[in-house]
C-alpha cells in the first residue's frame, strides 16, 4: 500500500509533512511500522527531510529507489533537533522489528537519521567528513568513530 493512502495518522505527523508527491511512491509500512513506532517509543520529536530524494529516488540501489516506478521506497530520512536525540533514536530504532537499516548522519546541517525496511539489520554512521562506517563490517571501528563524532559535537 502507498503511504499516501494511510488514513490514520498519529498526532505527531500529518500527510503534508512530507514533500509533495513522495508518499505516492513510498510503502506505507515505513511510515506505519517505522516512523510512527519510532516516534511513539522514543518520545523524541522528529520531522521528515524537506528534500524529496531523502524519501524517494527514481534510480539506484538504495532503499529510497523506486526503480523507475517498479517498487515503492521503504526508506525515509528524519531530522531531529540535537545530535543527542539522533543517537538516542538509533538505539530505539534497533528495538523496532520492522526497521532493518539505521543510519545516523553527522554531516548534515540538522541531525538526521535514516530508517528503512530492509530484511537484515545494517547500522551505519556518516561522519562529518562524509565517510560511511558500517557496524556490521567492523564493530570496533564503528563504536570508535561514533565516540569521536559524539565528542566533536559536545556529547
Amino acid at each position: 500500500m502507498k503511504a499516501a493512502n494511510i488514513r490514520t495518522w498519529i498526532k505527531a505527523f500529518k500527510l503534508t509533512d512530507w514533500p509533495q508527491g513522495v508518499l505516492d511512491c513510498m510503502d506505507a509500512a515505513i511510515i506505519k511500522f517505522g516512523v510512527f513506532v519510532l516516534r511513539e517509543k522514543s518520545g523524541i520529536p522528529m520531522w521528515p527531510s524537506s528534500k524529496p530524494d531523502a524519501h524517494i529516488r527514481p534510480e539506484g540501489n538504495s532503499r529510497h529507489s523506486t526503480k523507475g516506478g517498479e517498487r515503492l521506497s521503504d526508506a525515509t530520512d528524519m531530522h531531529v533537533k540535537t545530535h543527542k536525540q539522533m543517537v538516542q533514536l538509533m538505539g530505539v530504532a534497533e528495538s523496532i522489528e520492522y526497521i532493518g537499516g539505521i543510519g545516523i548522519y553527522f554531516d548534515t546541517s540538522t541531525p538526521l537519521i535514516h530508517i528503512d525496511g530492509r530484511p537484515q539489520r545494517l547500522v551505519w554512521i556518516r561522519t562529518d567528513q562524509g565517510e560511511y562506517v558500517y557496524r556490521e563490517n567492523d564493530p570496533v571501528k564503528f563504536y570508535h568513530v561514533l565516540s569521536e563524532q559524539m565528542k566533536k559535537v559536545g556529547l
